[in-house]
Formats: C-alpha cells, sequence, structure tokens
C-alpha cells in the first residue's frame, strides 16, 4: 500500500497530495484485494471519505451545480426556473438535507419547463442514456440514495460484516463491467463513449471504483428502492 501512495505522490502535480485522495487509493485497494488492507481500517476510512464527502467551498459548489443544471436544463427553459434549480441544489450539496418537494418541483420544471394544461397529465421528458431514458426521477432518487449511504458511512453506520457483504457482491458486478466496458462504449453510434472511458491513472480508476461502490452499497441497503418511492409521491403530486 505504501508503494501505491508513493506512486501516487509522484504523479500529483501538486505539492502534497489531498487527504481524500489517499483514501480513496486506500479504500480502492481494500476493494480489490483482502491482504492489504483490513476491513476495521476500511471501515475507518469510508468514514474519513464520507467526512470529506462535500467539503468543497461554495465557488466549486456553485460551479458543480451549474454543470448540473445545463445537463438537465430544457433549452427553453427560463432563467428563473434554472436559478430555483440551482439554488435548491446547492442548498441540498451544502447542507446534505434534500427537501424532496422543492427539488421535484424545479428540476421538472427546468427539465420539462412546459405548464400543464388542465385535465391533462403533465408531459415531462427524459434525456437519452447508454441504457434507456433517464427521467429527473432517477437523478433525484440517486442523489437521495447516495446522500443517506454518505451519512450512514460517515457516522459509522455500517458494521464490517455488512461492509464485507456489500464487497463481495460488488467485485464480480465491477469486474464483468470492466470485462464488458469495450462493447459498451460502441453503443448506437459511439454516442455514449464518455461514459464508459477508461481512466488512465490509478487516482482515476480509485475514484471511479469507490463511486461505484458507494451505488451499490446504496442499493444492497435498500436505499435506492426507499429513495424511489419517497420520490414518486412529490411527483404525483406535481403532475396533478
Amino acid at each position: 500500500m505504501f508503494a501505491r501512495l508513493l506512486e501516487a505522490r509522484e504523479r500529483s502535480p501538486l505539492g502534497r497530495i489531498p487527504q481524500r485522495s489517499l483514501v480513496r487509493v486506500v479504500l480502492y485497494l481494500w476493494l480489490i484485494d483482502d491482504t492489504v488492507v483490513l476491513t476495521p481500517q476500511a471501515r475507518r476510512a469510508w468514514r474519513t471519505h464520507a467526512r470529506a464527502t462535500g467539503q468543497t467551498t461554495a465557488a466549486r459548489r456553485r460551479e458543480n451545480v451549474r454543470a448540473i443544471v445545463e445537463q438537465l436544463a430544457h433549452p427553453s427553459a427560463s432563467l428563473k426556473q434554472r436559478r430555483a434549480a440551482q439554488l435548491v441544489l446547492e442548498e441540498g450539496e451544502r447542507t446534505g438535507r434534500i427537501d424532496l418537494d422543492r427539488l421535484t418541483s424545479v428540476l421538472t420544471e427546468l427539465h420539462s419547463p412546459w405548464p400543464a394544461q388542465p385535465g391533462m397529465p403533465r408531459i415531462e421528458r427524459a434525456l437519452p442514456g447508454p441504457f434507456g431514458p433517464v427521467s429527473v426521477q432517477h437523478h433525484i432518487t440517486i442523489w437521495k440514495a447516495r446522500q443517506q449511504t454518505i451519512r450512514r458511512l460517515r457516522h459509522e453506520e455500517i458494521d464490517e460484516a455488512e461492509l464485507d457483504r456489500v464487497r463481495a457482491i460488488y467485485r464480480p458486478m465491477w469486474e464483468e463491467y470492466q470485462a464488458r466496458r469495450p462493447a459498451m462504449a460502441t453503443i448506437g453510434t459511439g454516442e455514449f463513449a464518455a461514459y464508459f472511458a477508461e481512466p488512465d491513472t490509478m487516482e482515476g480508476r480509485a475514484i471511479e471504483a469507490v463511486d461505484a461502490f458507494v451505488g451499490t452499497l446504496a442499493g444492497e441497503l435498500g436505499l435506492i428502492e426507499a429513495a424511489s418511492h419517497a420520490a414518486e409521491t412529490p411527483r404525483l403530486r406535481l403532475a396533478r
């Protein structure tokens, strides 16, 4: 592990490597090997990683939120709709608390900025994705589930046995994804190739693998399903 950390240090353009980068390398080694990092150590590393998640400057949060808004916004979305979405997202990123009713409302209006017609269901569009259309509902569900997973890791509410269990599920799934990755990059006319581009550094692979494990953990803990049900109520209320 020390050798891997030294290699990361040599590749870093910074005077010192941020702690969050080193922690991700430690977690990456735990994900791929049983003998280098033990699970009690990994549990503490997950706590450190979770505590660092979201701890960015206000300027960086605004930059990240603007990117999300631009990704989701329909070209005809008004400046007011874009600004409303940005403010709600920034507040959620800053506090970790999500007002589902408000978030669903502003993102739906941003994504599908057409007023509902009396007696007609609201028209909601979805963006194309490599595995089919992706709705605002999906983004909200994943965001909420990941926030809840990070909170549990931050407070060490997930024990070592559960981490080991989910890692055993994660590994074959991740290996299968890696094997299929080149073929998946050619889906359609290759317009989704960027989704499947493989990082060319260990740090990049660590970021990707750690993020993927958080997603697997959220699913195994039932948080994605719960978030989906929780987000459905405000969406149906908005549709009416």
